[in-house]
């Protein structure tokens, strides 16, 4: 259709029923762009306006995003105490949410309520009769506003789990101290036993640990603990003492668990006339001990051969016998 220079001045969607927007576009062929009218947009407390296009308006939804203005509200709450404080503040009753804190008439307890303009309540505790947990001790009204009592000087008669009689005054806390009644138990090591308080849980001797480390050779070197011996990813350290066939001397390695010895060269000091280091000599002489130990023969031993005499000799004790016995005894 052919257009001409003036404005379209169709009705559009935006604006109110009384007021509806136009087109101010010119004559066009199609829809309406959107619309450039420009409006008064306030803020939700009424006290700033700004100017902004319909379409800005619509896109930034005034509903669900009104626009707020920067200014606090000096409206007094109903206190008459406080003021509002909010931005923007759209509310059309100020109630206070402040807890009122004023010392009551006891001057002691503060006013729990929230913030009035009234004087506050009596307090509800100075009126009242206040037994402790046993109920031998009472305190009397108006004598002190006290929501526990202080102190009550007999004994508790509350039962412990253990069993044990209480050795403490009575009290008002929701539980006993622990339990110092002397028992004996047994250390974490299972060395000995001890006689400790009650609510101690858990007792270690000074006595070396002893159990069997993962490796299944070697044993703990600790004292007496409760947690465990060797964590998970830590392996024994400690050096192997099975003995070597050939030389007798121990491995010495760090710990390989049950798995057999690895060969290598000994390297055991021997301390005899000199110092040697254990090379194949000594190795042959150690394997010899080892076979004769058995049958008792000790090769370091200096060989004894028996006495042989002559005839001569034989003849001549014989027939000089005083003479012999005489030689005999010097």
């Amino acid at each position: 259709l052919p257009t001409c220079e003036k404005l379209c001045e169709r009705i559009l969607s935006c604006g109110s029923i009384d007021y509806p927007h136009q087109c101010l576009s010119q004559c066009h062929n199609g829809p309406c762009p959107s619309c450039s009218t420009q409006i008064i947009l306030q803020c939700r407390c009424g006290k700033s306006s700004k100017s902004i296009s319909c379409v800005e308006a619509i896109e930034d939804d005034p509903i669900e995003n009104p626009f707020r203005c920067k200014q606090k509200c000096k409206t007094v709450k109903s206190c008459k105490t406080h003021q509002c404080s909010r931005i923007c503040c759209n509310l059309d009753s100020h109630q206070c949410n402040l807890v009122c804190g004023k010392i009551l008439n006891c001057n002691i307890h503060k006013c729990e309520e929230l913030c009035h303009s009234k004087f506050c309540h009596t307090c509800s505790l100075f009126d009242q009769e206040i037994k402790c947990h046993c109920g031998k001790t009472v305190l009397k009204p108006k004598s002190k506003c006290l929501k526990i009592l202080q102190k009550c000087y007999f004994s508790c008669k509350r039962e412990h789990e253990c069993g044990h009689p209480a050795n403490h005054w009575c009290h008002n806390d929701d539980e006993c101290p622990p339990c110092t009644h002397p028992v004996s138990k047994m250390c974490v090591g299972k060395h000995m036993s001890f006689d400790v308080p009650c609510h101690v849980k858990i007792v270690c001797c000074r006595q070396g640990c002893g159990k069997f480390l993962p490796c299944g050779v070697h044993t703990c070197q600790r004292s007496c603990h409760s947690d465990s011996c060797q964590s998970f990813d830590q392996k024994c350290t400690q050096r192997c003492n099975i003995k070597r066939y050939k030389c007798g001397h121990k491995c010495n390695l760090v710990c390989h668990g049950s798995e057999p010895c690895p060969v290598t060269t000994c390297e055991a000091i021997i301390k005899q006339q000199q110092q040697l280091e254990c090379d194949d000599e000594y190795r042959v002489i150690q394997e010899n001990k080892n076979l004769t130990q058995p049958f008792s023969i000790n090769l370091d031993a200096p060989r004894q051969l028996p006495t042989v005499y002559t005839e001569f000799l034989r003849d001549y004790a014989k027939k000089n016998l005083e003479f012999v016995q005489t030689i005999e005894r010097q």
